[in-house]
């Protein structure tokens, strides 16, 4: 999936908790850090 915004146009894999393999999705969890939220970026810019 292409978003163009807030992303640069940068394809991007969008999966729920629920999709991940259960061997490593509480690691993914536990790192996880938010990324957009609507009206408000927290993403730190990098490429």
């Amino acid at each position: 999936m292409s978003l163009p915004s807030p992303f640069g146009g940068r394809n991007v894999d969008l999966e729920v908790a629920a999709e991940l393999s259960r061997h490593f999705r509480h690691s993914v969890l536990d790192t996880a850090e938010v990324q957009y939220v609507e009206g408000q970026s927290t993403a730190t810019g990098h490429s």
